[in-house]
C-alpha cells in the first residue's frame, strides 16, 4: 500500500481513491535521458493492481526497416500512396505506436504535412503536427480529425479509430484526398474490416480507398550470446531472450478488386501472422516455448506439420524439451 501510494503520488492520481480505474504518468532521467512512465491503476478485490508503462525514446528511435516487419514493402507502397487508409491493428501493448512513429519518420517530413492525434502524445517527432487528445474540453479523434482536414494536410494519423465518428471522418479524409493512417485494435487482417463493420462502417465505403494492412504483436528473440542456456549470462540476465522482433500479416492492396475480395471472400491470400512466426522460428530467433505462449494450439499444429528448428531438435534429443502429441 505504501508502494502503491508513493507511485500515485508521483502520478498525479487522487491517493484517496481507490474504487474506480485511474491514469497518470511522470517521467524520470536514466542513464542521461528523459524515459516517460505512463501509470494505470485498476481496484481489485484485495486492492489496486498499478501497471507502468515505460516509453523509452532510446527504444522508440528505431528505423522502420529494423522493427521484423516481415512483408515491409507491401507496407511502405500503401503509406506511400497520396491518398486512402492505411491502419495498423494488434492487440495493447503489440508496439502499434513504435511502428505508427517509424512510419511517420520514413516519410517526407519535409515534403509534407503532417498531422497526428494521440491519446496521449508519447513520442515528440520534430517536423510533424502532433495533436494530444483531451476529451476533458471536447477534444476527441473525431473533432480532431474535422479541425485537421481545414489545415490543408497531406497525411493525417489518427492514435486510435475507435467509435463511427471517428471511422466516418477518417473515411471522409481518405475520400478527399488525404492518405490518413489508423491504428485498430484487432488480431488479423480480416478482423480490421470486421472491426470496421462492428462499429458502423459498410463495406462499400471501403472499396475505393482501403490501401493496406498490417496486424502485428510481439515475439521474444532467443539471446544471441547464450540462447537461454546460462542462467548466469549478462546479455539476458539467465532469462534466455534478448528484445523482441514483430510478427506479422501485411497485405497491400493493389486494386478496388483486391479490396473486394477481402470484403466478399473468406479467401486468405497473403502470409499469415502463424506462418512468419513460423518463418522466423525456423530461422532460430525465438524457441517453441514462446511460440507456444503466442499461438498455443496453432503452434502446436504447425509444428506437427513442418517441424521443429534444429535448436528445438537438439534439445529435444538431449531431453531438455518435451511436447506432448508431437513425435
Amino acid at each position: 500500500n505504501q508502494l502503491n501510494a508513493r507511485i500515485k503520488d508521483r502520478a498525479k492520481m487522487d491517493l484517496a481513491e481507490r474504487r474506480i480505474p485511474q491514469d497518470g504518468g511522470f517521467n524520470i532521467e536514466y542513464n542521461g535521458r528523459i524515459v516517460d512512465l505512463r501509470v494505470a491503476t485498476v481496484p481489485m478485490n484485495e486492492g489496486e493492481k498499478i501497471t507502468i508503462r515505460i516509453l523509452d525514446p532510446a527504444k522508440a528511435n528505431v528505423k522502420i526497416g529494423k522493427l521484423g516487419i516481415s512483408n515491409i514493402e507491401g507496407w511502405r507502397k500503401a503509406t506511400s500512396r497520396a491518398d486512402g487508409l492505411s491502419l495498423i491493428c494488434g492487440p495493447t501493448g503489440s508496439g502499434k505506436t513504435t511502428t505508427l512513429n517509424a512510419t511517420v519518420k520514413d516519410l517526407a517530413r519535409f515534403e509534407k504535412s503532417i498531422y497526428t492525434a494521440e491519446d496521449p502524445v508519447e513520442y515528440s517527432i520534430s517536423y510533424v503536427d502532433q495533436v494530444n487528445i483531451n476529451e476533458a474540453v471536447g477534444l476527441d479523434f473525431s473533432r480532431a480529425i474535422r479541425a485537421f482536414m481545414r489545415a490543408d494536410p497531406d497525411i493525417i494519423l489518427v492514435g486510435e479509430i475507435r467509435d463511427i465518428d471517428t471511422a466516418r471522418n477518417a473515411i471522409k479524409g481518405a475520400e478527399t484526398g488525404h492518405l490518413v493512417m489508423g491504428t485498430l485494435h484487432t488480431g488479423s487482417i480480416r478482423g480490421s474490416t470486421e472491426r470496421l463493420r462492428d462499429i458502423g462502417v459498410d463495406s462499400h465505403e471501403l472499396k475505393h480507398i482501403l490501401r493496406g494492412v498490417l496486424t502485428q504483436r510481439l515475439m521474444r528473440v532467443l539471446c544471441l550470446r547464450c540462447y537461454g542456456e546460462n542462467p548466469h549470462c549478462s546479455d539476458c540476465s539467465g532469462g534466455g531472450y534478448s528484445g523482441r522482433t514483430i510478427i506479422s500479416e501485411c497485405h497491400y492492396f493493389e486494386s478496388d478488386d483486391e479490396v473486394k475480395r477481402l470484403l466478399t471472400t473468406d479467401d486468405i491470400f497473403w502470409d499469415t501472422m502463424v506462418d512468419d512466426a513460423y518463418s522466423k522460428y525456423k530461422k532460430g530467433e525465438t524457441s517453441f516455448e514462446e511460440l507456444f505462449r503466442i499461438f498455443g494450439a496453432d503452434a502446436t499444429k504447425m509444428i506437427s506439420k513442418s517441424g521443429f528448428n534444429e535448436f528445438d531438435k537438439r534439445l529435444i534429443s538431449e531431453g531438455k524439451l518435451k511436447v506432448e502429441g508431437i513425435h
